[in-house]
């Protein structure tokens, strides 16, 4: 299970970046950005898994090969994607606290999550913006 998160974004890509730190590995989701919206949705990648020895060094290579890469947040989990009239969004946790246990696990409560498009925006600004 992965514990952490890194996406990314550029032009064309999402990459999600999970990251098991107890077992030192990583591996690497790519989610093409939708240009139609009546596309599904492609999830490509992310059944090898790097060490995390490597982790800077794969992000430097995206960054050089995709011509630029922009770091959009860190996470602690994702709850999905979801399809609205404008396209997929990813939902991601963002911050999250211990709110108990039950018997040997975690109970966890959710205080932040972010919404990542992924699709073209238009240029002309939505409802939520205004």
């Amino acid at each position: 299970p992965y514990t952490r998160y890194r996406i990314f974004t550029t032009r064309n890509t999402v990459f999600v970046f999970g990251l098991n730190k107890s077992d030192g590995n990583f591996s690497v989701l790519r989610i093409p950005i939708q240009q139609n919206l009546q596309e599904h949705l492609q999830l490509l990648d992310g059944e090898e898994r790097f060490s995390t020895d490597f982790l800077d060094k794969r992000i430097a290579e995206l960054h050089k090969s995709e011509g630029g890469m922009e770091l959009i947040c860190n996470a602690s989990g994702i709850i999905g994607f979801i399809q609205f009239l404008q396209g997929y969004y990813l939902i991601l946790i963002t911050k999250h606290k211990k709110a108990g246990k039950l018997g040997h696990h975690h109970v966890l409560t959710l205080e932040k999550a972010q919404l990542v498009p992924l699709f073209v925006e238009s240029g002309r600004g939505s409802r939520d913006e205004r």
